[in-house]
């Protein structure tokens, strides 16, 4: 996606001053997982999941990506 692409220097930029905030990597892998980039956005998410796991929506953002993973791209 092009939306994507442009803004991924921005959560890469963010990641590499804060690796520590679950909620970037909650929003990176959100952003990612629009994209169809399901692999990826997982890894964000069980970050996440690792770092904070109270993260609200946290459970559902990797739901969402356990299915998107599952569907077959047109």
């Amino acid at each position: 996606s092009g939306q994507l692409a442009a803004a991924r220097p921005q959560f890469e930029r963010a990641l590499q001053l804060q690796p520590e905030s679950a909620s970037f990597h909650q929003i990176y892998g959100r952003a990612l997982l629009a994209a169809r980039q399901t692999a990826e956005a997982t890894v964000h998410f069980r970050t996440a999941l690792e770092i904070d796991p109270s993260l609200p929506g946290l459970a559902q953002d990797l739901a969402a990506a356990g299915a998107a993973g599952s569907i077959p791209a047109r």
